[in-house]
């Protein structure tokens, strides 16, 4: 072999060399300190040689604290099921409570209907007035008030006695409603007593009015309506006789309004009213 063909294979060795030593350094910077050749990144938080940052591998993907507690679209503080909003419902107590002083069971309010004031009752004097707020006769304080509409005059001549021990001032004086203009003109005449203020629950409603006389033999039969319910009484001479409504109740507003007419059932010009007595009889 000549002289030139030994230089050309050291020249090829020498190039093979120099490629596999370029290879082999490829191979090994992986994994070797920073700074790096060309081609290859450095990762700084190991400050090592690598061929790549992966794409999960950042800050970010490792846990955003924001994220990972959980603010889901239906879980945190303005979720539907959690947080202070659903802890006070709007709808909540609406039910519950009455913007009305509360009455206990069993107790009574009572008024003195006409122009006499009776001590220790509280007294609805005439046509167009109100009076309370009235408490129980129990001693309780309360909300509720009385007033008088559509009544004609008063009265002061009831019987000289009645069997219920109230004072006479109560029992002898009365507002009254109808004509003198005979039974049928009376019939339409209408006086209203309205409670206002009273908490939901049930009531009994007790009614009592008195006038000396039948008016010449046609009676004076008064009719009480509550509700549409109609109770009658025969107010002439009387001393006994009362007109009761029980398990009535008052309006979403807390009104109770008493109708006081002639009755169409007798011949009577005059209706008359002078002691009212609520009880509350429950929830």
């Amino acid at each position: 072999m000549g002289p030139s063909a030994t230089r050309l294979r050291s020249l090829v060795s020498s190039l093979a060399i120099v490629a596999a030593g370029c290879v082999l350094d490829d191979v090994t910077l992986e994994g070797l300190e920073c700074p790096c050749a060309d081609g290859w990144v450095c990762d700084e938080a190991r400050n090592l040689c690598v061929e790549s940052l992966e794409p999960d591998g950042g800050p970010v993907d490792a846990g955003d604290p924001t994220v990972d507690a959980g603010l889901e679209e239906d879980g945190g503080p303005s979720g539907d099921d959690g947080g202070p909003t659903d802890a006070f419902s709007p709808d909540e107590g609406v039910d519950a409570f009455s913007p009305f002083t509360t009455i206990p069971d069993g107790a009574s309010l009572r008024v003195d209907v006409g122009p006499t004031e009776s001590a220790g009752w509280p007294s609805l004097l005439d046509n167009g007035m109100m009076v309370g707020p009235v408490g129980t006769v129990e001693g309780d304080p309360t909300d509720v008030t009385f007033a008088a509409a559509g009544f004609t005059g008063t009265q002061t001549m009831g019987a000289a006695s009645n069997d219920f021990g109230w004072p006479l001032t109560a029992s002898q004086d009365s507002l009254w409603v109808g004509s003198f203009d005979g039974h049928d003109a009376a019939l339409l005449e209408r006086g209203t007593i309205t409670v206002s203020s009273l908490p939901p629950g049930r009531y009994r409603v007790v009614l009592f009015a008195s006038r000396t006389g039948d008016d010449a033999g046609i009676g004076r039969l008064t009719r009480y309506t509550i509700d549409g319910t109609q109770q009658e009484l025969e107010v002439s001479d009387n001393t006994s006789d009362r007109a009761m409504f029980t398990g009535v109740s008052p309006d979403a507003a807390g009104d109770l309004e008493i109708a006081v007419e002639v009755s169409p059932n007798g011949t009577g010009r005059f209706g008359y009213i002078g002691v009212a007595i609520i009880t509350r009889e429950g929830a």
